[in-house]
């Protein structure tokens, strides 16, 4: 019986170190970055190495900007192509009205 409780905290342990793999992929793919990839960093090195890694990469503006405009959050402007909101009904960039 002494063993049970060894046993319990090492496998809560475990099941604490796979989520937290998950939760730094998810982080890397927010910033545009391959979720494996983060998730490969926070497996072989440790889920805090790869949160810190995650925090320090800058955003791939592009990759999230073609993520938005599929998902349908974003438009390019016809005048000047730049994305801007779908919802906007005038440039922030060049001031033009949109149709």
């Amino acid at each position: 019986m002494e063993d049970l409780g060894g046993l319990l905290f090492i496998g809560f342990i475990v099941v604490l170190w796979f989520v937290l793999i998950f939760v730094v992929g998810k982080q890397w793919e927010k910033k545009g970055y391959s979720k494996v990839a983060g998730q490969a960093v926070a497996f072989f090195f440790s889920p805090i190495l790869g949160a810190i890694i995650g925090a320090i990469l800058s955003p791939k503006k592009e990759v999230i900007e073609e993520r938005e405009l599929k998902a349908g959050k974003l438009k390019k402007c016809p005048y000047c192509g730049e994305m801007i909101r779908n919802e906007a009904v005038k440039c922030r960039y060049c001031q033009s009205e949109i149709k």
